[in-house]
């Protein structure tokens, strides 16, 4: 339930910012005709699309086309890429309005509001080294057994770890790695030292 709440919070306050209110005016559209699915989908083919092609996201964010030969691209992406007609009309607005470059953080938000509809969890662990499959699927059991949403899994890597893994969800950090162990471990001592400095001079 803390989770939920974070993430409640986190989106009141997104959806203030411009590409917050373009990520709010899209879900509330899409939950009206039940489209929340597919415009998560065609979030992901734009996405892929670009990053095939980092000199097309330019292309269509030039504002020297005009409104109807952007329109025109649009719409010839959208049928290549089989975009939901409100998603397709959805992104032309942003391109019209010179806002696409803003369009991951559009992204970003919308997917936090559509993960909340879907009760859905998102979990990212680190660890130094990837995880093997039986590694994976122990941990993702065990969050399972704790979280009361559905849980989507991330995994990254950070060699800043040594070794051992963070779990991170929602605001909620649970840091088991060596390096912070170590860390741990340090500010103790450093802390013992200074109480035995302080009863020294007292005595």
């Amino acid at each position: 339930m803390k989770n939920v709440l974070v993430m409640s919070k986190n989106l009141d306050i997104l959806y203030t910012s411009l590409q917050g209110r373009y990520a709010r005016a899209l879900f509330l559209e899409g939950e009206k005709i039940n489209c929340l699915d597919a415009i998560s989908e065609d979030f992901t083919k734009l996405d892929n699309l670009f990053f095939k092609n980092h000199h097309l996201k330019k292309l269509l964010s030039s504002c020297s086309w005009g409104k109807n030969v952007s329109n025109e691209l649009w719409q010839t992406v959208g049928k290549d890429l089989s975009f939901c007609p409100l998603f397709l009309n959805f992104i032309q607005v942003v391109s019209n309005n010179a806002r696409l470059k803003i369009i991951d953080k559009i992204r970003y938000i919308y997917d936090i509001a559509y993960k909340q509809h879907k009760h859905v969890q998102d979990v990212v662990i680190y660890s130094v080294t990837e995880l093997s499959a039986v590694q994976r699927k122990k941990l993702e059991k065990l969050l399972a057994g704790f979280c009361t949403d559905k849980v989507a899994v991330h995994y990254e890597i950070d060699e800043k770890l040594l070794a051992g893994i963070k779990i991170s969800s929602g605001g909620t950090v649970i840091d088991t790695s060596v390096a912070t162990q170590i860390m741990q471990l340090e500010n103790f001592c450093r802390e013992t030292k200074l109480e035995r400095e302080y009863e020294n001079k007292i005595s």
